[in-house]
């Protein structure tokens, strides 16, 4: 499947943000205990402290922060935490939008977006999410490549963002020990 137009992105919006506060929080936390150790505690004392912190961190960007699907003009994108599944219109069998979404894949096992999991709020509200995504899938299959049925699967870390953080908790760490 060629990258084709975005048609629309689907998250939990609520997860995200609260996912990029968390992200922030913990970040400017493991920053500061960086800067300002605890009396008599060395430096691989808080080279532990800020690798569990910025693991943690990256954690919560992986969990909530990078579930999304997106609706493209040749399939659909859908990032569950670490991986994304790229699928060709012609390859969706069906969606299924009940309490979650369910995506069934020709040839393939099924595909559960986070994105569009399961929820108390969006169980109370009637699954606005749910709906919402499978009306977007409904409205942009009609125009797909039939002959492409290629779906693939590839892991998504991300690492890298968390990795200067943690060399930048190091760099203070060093300086301020």
């Amino acid at each position: 499947m060629r990258d084709g137009e975005v048609i629309t992105v689907v998250r939990r919006k609520l997860e995200h943000r609260f996912a990029i506060a968390c992200v922030i929080g913990t970040a400017a936390g493991t920053l500061w205990l960086a800067v300002n150790p605890p009396e008599g505690v060395g430096f691989s004392y808080m080279a532990q402290a800020t690798l569990v912190l910025s693991l943690a961190c990256w954690g919560m960007w992986l969990a909530a922060g990078q579930s999304r699907v997106v609706v493209r003009s040749t399939g659909l994108e859908v990032v569950n935490m670490a991986l994304r599944h790229r699928i060709p219109w012609a390859a969706v069998i069906a969606v299924v939008a009940k309490e979650d979404v369910l995506i069934h894949v020709r040839g393939s096992a099924n595909v559960r977006p986070a994105a569009a999991g399961w929820s108390i709020a969006g169980n109370l509200r009637g699954n606005p999410q749910q709906r919402l995504l499978a009306r977007e899938i409904e409205a942009a299959q009609r125009a797909g490549d039939p002959t492409d049925l290629a779906v693939t699967r590839s892991v998504e870390l991300t690492p890298l963002p968390f990795l200067a953080l943690y060399a930048a908790a190091l760099l203070v760490c060093w300086f301020s020990t």
